[in-house]
């Protein structure tokens, strides 16, 4: 898949221009809040403690947990680790638990050190 993005984007416009190229049959959800508390009050109580992954599409059976950035991309890899460790946890995602994890880290920015780290965590790295 090859998409051309605009380098001013901010990561909201990168999220919505990346999912507009997925096929319109994959489901999608969008600021998908991760881990245990799936009931309103305690979702209140909990908020600061709450995670939340930009975009979670499923293709093929195979969960992908996208963040989008343009700043804090370290910070980015350690998000996306622990969401992967949150995700099974989501009750709203019970019936995708046995599927396979993909983390996916968008940004507009090549830096090496990042690709490295993501490379050495299995994380796709995608400059748009």
């Amino acid at each position: 898949m090859v998409i051309t993005y605009s380098a001013g984007m901010n990561e909201r416009e990168l999220r919505t221009k990346f999912a507009s190229n997925l096929a319109e049959t994959i489901p999608r959800w969008y600021n998908v809040r991760l881990g245990p508390y799936h009931d309103q009050e305690k979702s209140k109580m909990y908020s600061v403690l709450q995670h939340y992954a930009d975009l979670i599409y499923i293709e093929l059976n195979v969960v992908y947990i996208c963040e989008f950035k343009v700043r804090g991309l370290a910070e980015a890899v350690g998000q996306l680790l622990n969401y992967k460790m949150l995700f099974p946890q989501t009750i709203e995602f019970d019936f995708a638990k046995a599927f396979p994890i993909t983390l996916q880290l968008v940004t507009n920015q090549h830096k090496t050190e990042i690709i490295e780290l993501c490379y050495k965590h299995s994380i796709l790295y995608e400059v748009i």
